[in-house]
């Protein structure tokens, strides 16, 4: 049993209303526990009602790996909605961490935000 991290769910969005404008950063208050300081990859998401699933990259690629290990609430606006977003679609941005325990194992942990709406860019 390895103990890597913990994420409250659902991660709490902090625009306005839950709602995103096309390009607007998505602000996000994490509540986390890090357990360990094993090498880990990230692959997030952003899965919405429509079938659309865009993948997300970092602006700033500080995460939790940056953290020592202990309990933290972190407010964050490392990502961005994608542009081509479709207004009116409800989605939940999606982490996704695979973390190196030992040389033949890697764990996969994800979490889910809250629910948000896509509105079109100003």
């Amino acid at each position: 049993p390895y103990k890597t991290a913990d994420i409250v769910e659902p991660i709490t969005i902090l625009n306005s209303n839950k709602e995103i404008a096309q390009g607007e950063k998505i602000a996000m208050e994490l509540r986390i526990t890090k357990y360990n300081l094993y090498p880990i990859a990230s692959n997030n998401t952003i899965l919405c009602d429509n079938g659309r699933i865009y993948v997300i990259n970092s602006i700033m690629p500080k995460g939790t790996t940056s953290l020592p290990v202990g309990t933290f609430i972190r407010k964050q606006e490392s990502y961005s909605l994608p542009l081509d977003a479709e207004p009116n679609a409800h989605c939940q941005f999606i982490f996704q961490n695979s973390y190196k325990v030992n040389p033949i194992r890697t764990i996969i942990k994800e979490w889910k935000s809250e629910e948000f709406k896509v509105t079109e860019a100003k």
